[in-house]
């Protein structure tokens, strides 16, 4: 089935996100600077300028995919940066614009620029890397080694157990979200790369995660501790929330601090506050 919806009724003012507020950008190999605009409960239906009457209209339509369904973003500079103005393909100047907060106030309007004609691209998930103490034991006033079994997490943890409405769209985000993540060297980003992309093709899609259970041994008169990287993503919808558990290392000091600070990362977090 084919066919046009008219309007497209666009939610503004609303405290809660819903999975109907989610858009995913697809890349025309054609033209590489213009998308089409697809939603995430409705990914079949695309955006598309729709003149009827010389009016200019903000559709949806699964009926194929024409120059008029495709969209580009221009980064604005300025006391504008952080904002983008969405053009059409077939329709230059039409610029997709939000007139006022009512949900249908939404249409093309290819006159001059100003701000109404703003939009602000926001990320599924934001992204934050932190080092987690996952076990830590002070021995240094004992005369016996200290033996504990201690399970460590690798991979994607959601914090929900809902079904996803779609895992490409999904760990499309994720992705996007952890190539975008600041404040940590090259080296640690393909590393986390490399476990997400593990995390995804390897464990069991039902947890793209995998439980591993040690039995360390605190040796006497040691001071020991097991350190874990990790990127917490937080997403606009609760369900999005997830957590990367990636590269774990040990280690052992006669002092009360440890040798630790090419490894970690972000905020440490003592024992229990990254769950």
């Amino acid at each position: 089935k084919q066919w046009y919806q008219r309007r497209v009724a666009i939610t503004a003012g609303e405290n809660s996100q819903k999975k109907s507020h989610l858009w995913t950008l697809t890349p025309n190999p054609k033209y590489p600077d213009y998308y089409y605009i697809s939603n995430e409960m409705y990914p079949d239906y695309r955006i598309m300028d729709f003149i009827d009457g010389g009016k200019h209209y903000v559709a949806t339509t699964n009926n194929g995919h024409s120059s008029d369904m495709l969209f580009k973003f221009t980064p604005q500079t300025g006391k504008y940066e952080g904002w983008y103005v969405i053009t059409n393909k077939a329709n230059p100047n039409d610029k997709l614009t939000k007139e006022s907060g009512y949900y249908r106030d939404i249409y093309f309007y290819w006159g001059p620029f100003y701000e109404e004609c703003l939009w602000k691209l926001v990320p599924r998930v934001d992204a934050k890397a932190t080092t987690n103490i996952v076990f830590e034991m002070d021995n240094r006033q004992a005369s016996q080694p200290f033996t504990a079994t201690v399970t460590i997490t690798k991979g994607v943890k959601r914090s929900s157990t809902t079904t996803l409405q779609s895992k490409t769209t999904y760990k499309a985000s994720i992705s996007a979200s952890l190539a975008g993540l600041k404040g940590i060297t090259p080296s640690v980003s393909l590393e986390f790369t490399r476990e997400l992309t593990k995390s995804f093709s390897e464990y069991s899609e039902e947890s793209w995660s995998t439980k591993h259970t040690f039995t360390f041994t605190v040796p006497a008169f040691k001071n020991f501790k097991v350190m874990q990287r990790q990127v917490s993503f937080m997403g606009h919808l609760q369900d999005d929330s997830c957590r990367l558990e990636g590269k774990y290392k040990i280690f052992e000091s006669d002092t009360a601090t440890f040798d630790d600070e090419e490894f970690i990362v972000g905020e440490v977090l003592k024992l229990g506050e990254s769950d």
